[in-house]
């Protein structure tokens, strides 16, 4: 019976539109009842629906109809007792739900899609943690359901990938792209890429760490599960360290070493005369300083990650840390961000007699860079700078630095 309604309904080009209503109420509401509205009858609507509903409905009039009243005409005709649902798949030639239907299903499909996951990766050793973030509402959930509405595929074989990797964390320094070909590619795990920051987002859940802010921040985070970017071309000016055998012997011969992040995670311990370390951001800085038999650092513009790994093991065996920068935004940057590393390292030769000498001019921009700097020793140099939008290079401010220096060795 169904099929001939259908039949006779598909016959009724006018019936369109009303059938439209009465599938979109139901879907809306989960029950074949309620009233639907069709606006503006055209001539062949108006044929069509007086007919079937056995009253006049006129051309431009706006329809309200109910479904008993439909079921009324319905059940005077042979077709009365249809099946509704069953009508609406055979007209639209599909299966039609309701909205609280379709969720529920969506929602438990969604839910067996990550139990899948978690079922082929039984073995992994955080996966425990691991499942616990489909337990709660947190960001590395938001961030995987907004991935599996765009591509459940695509999901499904990253959150396989990042759990292998996570069960293969390596236990020796291991260079990002041979880490990330065990997932069969090696730019997995590029910084920024999507696959990459979802690694580290469920990475920081496992290790309750904060995901990190900047890129800085994503490549030190890769550090402490020995995953480094680039070890060779990352690397920092040092003089008079000593450490192991050919350290000791280019500080005895006053040789200027450069160390790669890769020497630098190899030597255990690292040392300085007197226990102390000044650490300078421009090289011209190192002849000036040579004759004060001190162990000298040059970060050459913004510390990298040789830079900090250098500092943390000086600092870990005991050593004094002295910071000179340039004074301007990006030279106070420098000098805010080693502070902020490091709460104990002394910032020297920031005082307003320090910014005296030759000066250049600021640009509005970069003086705009000294709001996020925050720290007492800092203040009064970023003021000046605020102020008077000129800078002052340590390399005009070597004989102070030099005084400094001497007392402090005394």
């Amino acid at each position: 019976m169904d099929k001939e309604f259908v039949l006779y309904i598909k016959s009724k080009p006018g019936l369109k539109r009303l059938m439209e209503a009465l599938k979109d109420k139901y879907v809306s509401i989960g029950r074949f009842s309620g009233s639907v509205v069709i606006n503006n009858i055209s001539k062949n609507e108006s044929a069509d629906l007086s007919n079937f509903l056995g009253k006049r409905v006129g051309v431009s009039d706006n329809l309200r109809v109910t479904y008993n009243e439909v079921n009324k005409k319905i059940n005077e005709s042979k077709f009365k007792n249809i099946s509704w649902g069953n009508v609406f798949n055979l007209y639209f030639e599909k299966e039609i739900l309701p909205k609280k239907v379709i969720l529920q299903n969506t929602k438990l499909e969604e839910e067996n899609f990550y139990k899948k996951i978690l079922d082929f990766n039984i073995n992994n050793v955080y996966i425990d943690r691991f499942s616990l973030i489909f337990k709660s509402n947190n960001e590395v959930l938001n961030v995987i359901k907004k991935r599996y509405r765009k591509s459940k595929v695509s999901i499904g074989k990253e959150l396989n990938n990042i759990l292998l990797l996570i069960d293969n964390i390596p236990k020796t320094p291991t260079l990002l792209p041979i880490y990330a070909s065990i997932t069969g590619n090696p730019h997995f795990l590029d910084i920024n890429t999507p696959s990459s920051n979802l690694f580290l987002r469920v990475l920081c859940f496992i290790m309750e760490a904060e995901y990190p802010k900047n890129n800085y921040d994503k490549i030190n985070l890769l550090t402490e599960i020995n995953v480094y970017t680039d070890p060779y071309s990352n690397y920092v000016i040092t003089y008079k360290l000593t450490g192991n055998k050919i350290l000791n012997e280019c500080s005895n011969k006053c040789e200027v070493v450069n160390l790669n992040l890769s020497n630098v995670l190899n030597i255990s311990t690292f040392d300085a005369i007197n226990k102390r370390v000044y650490i300078f951001e421009n090289p011209s800085i190192l002849d000036a300083v040579k004759s004060l038999n001190v162990s000298v650092i040059i970060t050459s513009g913004m510390p990298n990650l040789a830079l900090y790994q250098l500092l943390g093991k000086l600092y870990s065996n005991g050593c004094k840390l002295y910071y000179n920068g340039d004074a301007d935004p990006e030279g106070l940057i420098i000098a805010s961000k080693l502070k902020e590393k490091f709460p104990k390292l002394k910032l020297f030769c920031y005082d307003e007699e320090d910014y005296v000498m030759k000066k250049e001019k600021v640009s509005e921009v970069s003086i705009n860079k000294l709001k996020n700097i925050n720290i007492k020793e800092l203040e009064l140099m970023k003021q000046l700078l605020i102020k008077n939008k000129l800078a002052s290079y340590q390399e005009s401010n070597i004989k102070r630095i030099c005084m400094f220096i001497k007392e402090n060795e005394k």
